[in-house]
C-alpha cells in the first residue's frame, strides 16, 4: 500500500492512496480420489483499492472537496461451503453417488464441482461544497456508486455435480445531501437540512442455479457446466426513493448545563419486480409490487458538565428502517405461507433508545460508565429456511418486540510516562419479546414437520 499528498497550487491540493493485496489460500482442497485426504491451496484471495481526493479553497469562504475511490474484492472463501453436520446421507444431497465419498470431513477443507467465485467491484465519486455565509455554513454533499457482483458456487459442497448456482447484479446508488449549521444565534447552536437517495437494484436474468443430471464420473473429473441442467432463473429489479427533513438545537442554559432536542422525518418508497422461470416447483409468475415506509423520529438529551472534562448525561431517541422485500418469490414473510400474504414485504422497523452515563478524564486517567436500554418492535431478522419443495431460502420475517439492555464501562491509566493500562467491561442482556413464534421447516434435513419455538 502507499500513499502520497501534496500541494498542486497555493489553493489546490491532491491526496492518492492505493492498495493492492495478494494471498494464497487458507482453505485446503479435498482429493477427488482419496477420502480424507487434501491439497493447498483452493482459493487464492485478489483485492485492489485506489482513492483520490482534489482539494480546493476556492475562495476565503467556498470550498470543494473531489474524490473517487475503487475497490476490487476476489475473495471465493465468502461462498466456499464444507457440509459437515447435519448431513443427510438419504436426502436431497445423495453422497452414495460417485463423487460423494471424498466429501470434505473437517473444518478449512472444501470440494467443489466448478469454480467456486464471489468478485465485487465498485466504483464511487463524491463532491463536497462548503460556503461560509457569515451566519453560518452551508454544506453539500453529491455522491453516485456502481456496484457490480459476480457470485458462484457449489451449494452441496461435493464433488457431485448437483447443486449449483450464481447470481450477477448492479446496484446504482445516487445520494444528495445539504445542511445549514449555525452558531449565531446567542447560546444555540442549530443545524438543519435534508437528504435525497436513491437506490437500484438490478439483477442479471440469466444468473441462474443448476441442478445437476447424468454425471460424467465427477469423483475422478472435474464437471463443466454442461454436466448441468438449468432449473431456475431470477429476474428481480427493486429501487428504493427516500429522502429525509431533519432539525437539531443545543441549547446552553448555563455554562455547565446543555440541552438538545432534534428531530428527522424520513420516507421511502420501494419498487419491486419479481419473476423466476424453470420447472414447474420453482417457477413463479411476475409481480410487480411497491411498498411506502414513513417515520418521524425524535431525540432528546441532557448534559451537566461537573468540570472542564468531567460530565454526566442522559439521552433518549428514536430509530427506524424500512420494510424490505426478499428477493426470492414469493417471500411470505412473518412465517405465514397464505397466498395473499407471500408478497407483502417484512415490516418496517423502530427502536426506542434510553441511555444515562457518566464521562470522566484527567492529565493520566479516563473513566466512563453508562447504562442503557433498547426497545425493538417489529425487529427485521434474516431466516435461513426450507421451503415444502427441499429448497433453502433466505427470508426476513418479524419479530414483533425485542429489548436489550446492559452496562458498558472503560477505563484507562498512566502511571508513569509510556506505560498504559486499558479495562473494559459490559453485561448484556438481549431476549425477544414474549410470544415470538419462529417459525419455517429449517435447514436441518433430519427434521421432520416445522419447528416452532415460542421462546428463542
Amino acid at each position: 500500500n502507499a500513499y502520497i499528498s501534496g500541494p498542486l497550487g497555493e489553493n489546490v491540493g491532491v491526496g492518492v492512496a492505493g492498495y493492492v493485496r495478494r494471498s494464497d489460500s487458507y482453505v485446503k482442497l479435498a482429493s477427488r480420489t482419496t477420502p480424507g485426504a487434501a491439497t493447498c491451496c483452493a482459493l487464492p484471495i485478489e483485492q485492489e483499492m485506489l482513492r483520490v481526493k482534489l482539494k480546493a479553497d476556492v475562495s476565503e469562504s467556498f470550498r470543494a472537496i473531489l474524490a473517487y475511490s475503487y475497490v476490487r474484492v476476489d475473495d471465493p472463501h465468502l461462498m466456499a461451503f464444507s457440509p459437515i453436520e447435519n448431513v443427510n446421507p438419504g436426502g436431497s444431497f445423495v453422497y452414495t453417488r460417485p463423487g460423494g465419498a471424498t466429501l470434505p470431513t473437517g473444518l478449512g477443507i472444501i470440494a467443489t464441482d466448478l469454480d467456486t467465485v464471489a468478485q465485487f467491484k465498485q466504483h464511487e465519486s463524491a463532491l463536497t461544497l462548503e460556503l461560509d455565509t457569515g451566519v453560518g455554513t452551508i454544506k453539500s454533499i453529491t455522491s453516485y456508486s456502481q456496484l457490480k457482483s459476480d457470485v458462484r458456487f457449489d451449494f452441496d459442497g461435493s464433488y457431485i455435480p448437483a447443486n449449483y448456482g450464481s447470481s450477477q447484479f448492479t446496484g446504482k446508488t445516487f445520494q444528495q445531501a445539504i445542511d445549514f449549521t449555525t452558531s449565531a444565534i446567542d447560546k444555540v447552536d442549530l443545524s438543519i437540512g435534508g437528504m435525497y437517495f436513491r437506490d437500484q437494484t438490478i439483477y442479471d436474468p440469466l444468473a441462474v442455479n443448476y441442478s445437476g443430471l447424468n454425471p460424467l464420473n465427477p469423483g475422478t473429473t472435474p464437471g463443466t457446466i454442461a454436466d448441468y441442467t438449468a432449473i431456475s432463473t431470477l429476474d428481480f429489479k427493486q429501487t428504493k426513493d427516500a429522502f429525509a427533513i431533519y432539525a437539531d438545537v443545543t441549547y446552553r442554559l448555563t455554562d455547565k448545563l446543555y440541552i438538545n432536542v432534534g428531530g428527522r422525518y424520513s420516507h421511502e418508497k420501494h419498487d419491486v419486480y419479481s419473476s423466476t422461470t424453470g420447472i414447474a416447483i420453482l417457477a413463479r409468475a411476475p409481480i410487480n409490487t411497491s411498498g411506502t415506509f414513513s417515520k418521524f423520529t425524535p431525540r432528546a438529551s441532557i448534559r451537566y458538565e461537573i468540570s472542564p472534562r468531567t460530565n454526566a448525561y442522559f439521552t433518549y431517541s428514536k430509530g427506524f428502517r424500512s420494510g424490505v422485500f426478499n428477493s426470492t418469490p414469493p417471500s411470505c414473510v412473518n412465517a405465514t405461507p397464505v397466498a395473499s400474504d407471500c408478497y407483502l414485504p417484512a415490516r418496517q422497523e423502530s427502536i426506542e433508545s434510553f441511555e444515562v452515563g457518566f464521562k470522566t478524564a484527567g492529565n493520566d486517567y479516563r473513566f466512563d460508565i453508562a447504562g442503557f436500554y433498547y426497545n425493538y418492535t417489529d425487529l427485521q431478522i434474516s431466516a435461513t429456511r426450507q421451503t415444502s419443495a427441499g429448497t433453502p431460502v433466505v427470508d426476513f420475517v418479524n419479530a414483533p418486540k425485542a429489548s436489550i439492555y446492559g452496562i458498558d464501562a472503560s477505563f484507562e491509566f498512566k502511571p508513569v510516562e509510556n506505560f498504559t493500562i486499558r479495562g473494559s467491561a459490559l453485561y448484556l442482556h438481549a431476549r425477544y419479546g414474549d410470544g415470538f413464534i419462529f417459525g419455517g421447516l429449517g435447514v436441518n434435513p433430519a427434521a421432520a414437520g416445522l419447528n416452532v419455538n415460542t421462546d428463542p
